[in-house]
């Protein structure tokens, strides 16, 4: 995990999209979603220990970067995924649950559009 977070991650300026694409989801899914999943829990635990505030400050903030539903990759799909899974498994109240799924989570409209788009390709 520390390897994960503070070599490759911080190699490529703490971007979760570039990693998962040097990673080949498309070919790895199981292993990338781990790989999310280690990093989402790295502020948690001491993995984070050898950065220093700022690079700490980075991590989380690519972390908690919105992620971008109009130009929707593998990657970011899987992302956000991950993210929506880490929140309904979370012991944070259903209330708040809620709250934070639908942060991730576009609107019905865009998803809807983003469906529509991907159909027009086929």
């Amino acid at each position: 995990s520390r390897m994960l977070c503070c070599g490759w991650l911080k190699s490529l300026g703490y971007s979760l999209l570039n990693l998962l694409k040097l990673l080949d989801v498309a070919n790895n899914e199981a292993e990338c979603e781990l790989v999310i999943k280690a990093i989402i829990a790295a502020p948690t635990n001491a993995t984070l220990k050898e950065l220093s505030s700022n690079e700490v400050k980075a991590y989380n903030a690519a972390l908690n970067n919105p992620i971008e539903v109009n130009n929707l990759t593998i990657e970011s799909a899987l992302l956000l995924r991950v993210k929506v899974d880490n929140v309904k498994e979370s012991d944070v109240h259903a209330n708040k649950k809620q709250e934070l799924v639908e942060e991730l989570m576009p609107d019905t409209p865009v998803i809807c559009s983003m469906i529509t788009k991907h159909l027009g390709r086929y």
